[in-house]
């Protein structure tokens, strides 16, 4: 199209206030114009809808639909390659463009790897895999961010409360950690293991309150770690003065914990505009985008310098 032509029809445009038919322009371009996401359900779900509002805010720019499955398992189910597979046949079957992917379970990433060959897909808090795009915030980062700050206050004796052992959010956030106590010459005090609900933070602090050689824990969201200062709590244990607590993800609440939390914040609303542009450039070039975030520390009441013995 001429120059002179093309802004003829643009102040046309301007002029009548036309908007683009979506279902002639899908027509012309094969193209639907919705993307489809595969989500988790179980604990942690509060954060999954702040994710959620990123995605739908930013398809909503891009005038995208967006259809969502939601799939729930128990870690290590014999089910789960079947109810992401039935999952994805819906989508498709629904005729979305592309996809999203959002979790960092490691069952589902191994029952989508043999689909990226099908249509476009962006792994959203993943591990890197061929053929698809990945957006995620850097787990190991956060990990480090919160050593590093535990062990600044003067605190060697740190205890760790840890995700799943299937999820690479909760590897990645483990890993930084360690790394950072590594610098130093140490390891955790102790290691215990939730499934990111409050009740298991609750668990872990049974035993660690026991622990008063322990001076500080990094939990590694802000939901088990609620658990843990009740469970500290219920002993006597004053925190920050004796037990110094660091949760990850800062959600809505943890601001408003006794005391306010001092946590990893990772942008989750971010995310999910940022999964919705790497998905758009996949299906414009059919490359799938790499993006990493960087957490960052938030500094509250639950954290100070290590007490004199």
């Amino acid at each position: 199209m001429k120059p002179e032509t093309r802004e003829r029809v643009e102040a046309a445009i301007r002029e009548l206030g036309y908007r683009p038919n979506r279902s002639a322009r899908s027509l012309v371009r094969s193209r639907t114009e919705s993307i489809g996401v595969i989500s988790m359900g179980g604990p942690g779900a509060n954060l999954l809808a702040v994710v959620m509002r990123g995605v739908f805010a930013e398809a909503a720019a891009a005038g995208l639909s967006v259809t969502v499955a939601n799939v729930e398992f128990e870690p290590g189910a014999d089910d789960a390659r079947r109810l992401v597979d039935e999952a994805f046949d819906r989508l498709v079957s629904e005729g979305v463009d592309g996809m999203l992917l959002v979790s960092a379970s490691t069952d589902v990433e191994d029952a989508i790897r043999s689909k990226v060959h099908e249509l476009p897909i962006v792994l959203v808090f993943g591990e890197a895999m061929a053929g698809a795009g990945i957006v995620t915030v850097d787990p190991e980062h956060g990990g480090s961010l919160a050593g590093h700050h535990l062990l600044g206050l003067g605190h060697t004796v740190i205890a760790h409360v840890g995700g799943p052992a299937d999820r690479f959010d909760a590897r990645g956030r483990e890993a930084g950690f360690r790394a950072a106590l590594a610098e130093r010459g140490l390891t955790p005090a102790a290691v215990e293991r939730g499934d990111w609900s409050s009740d298991s933070g609750y668990r872990a602090g049974l035993t660690l309150r026991e622990r008063h050689d322990i001076t500080a824990v990094f939990v590694a969201n802000d939901e088990m770690a609620l658990g843990l200062l009740h469970a500290l709590a219920e002993a006597g244990r004053r925190v920050p003065e004796e037990v110094s607590v660091v949760g990850y993800d800062d959600n809505p609440d943890a601001a408003h914990y006794r005391p306010p939390l001092t946590t990893v914040r990772q942008d989750l609303a971010e995310i999910g505009r940022r999964s919705v542009r790497a998905l758009t450039a996949a299906l414009e070039t059919g490359a799938g985008a790499s993006v990493t975030l960087e957490p960052e520390l938030v500094v509250r009441a639950s954290t100070r310098p290590v007490s004199p013995a």
